[in-house]
């Protein structure tokens, strides 16, 4: 699972993985603090990497997206739009065809073919947070 656990979310939103940033070559990444456990992530092992090992594996990746919740921060549903449109590039990135934005991005990488991306989560233990009981069902 990646970006599993609570470095998907972190204490805030501020510091939230950032899939797009962990794309593109090692040194040119910005890394994140990852405040949950306090240290500088150097997002070495991105989200190519983790579809790579996956596939090099033959394990089926599952990708956890963030859905603007942290530990300590929610959005407003209302704004939540550009997390939606986050996930769906990083869906993109691993199963679009090598001609689509975000598939072409990874093309470029060395990876023309699409990943066996078949399974994606929500967040990380979000069922307390406000905006989340907001989604129940009866």
């Amino acid at each position: 699972m990646f970006s599993g656990s609570s470095i998907n979310e972190g204490n805030f939103l501020r510091n939230a993985f950032r899939w797009k940033d962990t794309v593109g070559p090692w040194e040119e990444r910005p890394g994140h603090l990852n405040d949950i456990w306090n240290y500088w992530s150097d997002d070495g092992l991105g989200y190519l990497e983790y579809l790579q090992l996956a596939e090099d594996l033959g394990a089926l990746p599952v990708w956890v997206f963030n859905a603007g919740i942290s530990h300590h921060d929610e959005v407003n549903t209302l704004a939540i739009s550009p997390y939606v449109q986050d996930a769906l590039d990083g869906i993109e990135f691993a199963r679009g065809s090598p001609n689509s934005k975000w598939g072409s991005v990874r093309a470029a990488m060395g990876h023309r073919n699409p990943f066996n991306l078949k399974f994606v989560a929500i967040g990380n233990e979000d069922c307390d947070k406000v905006n989340y009981q907001g989604m129940k069902l009866p």
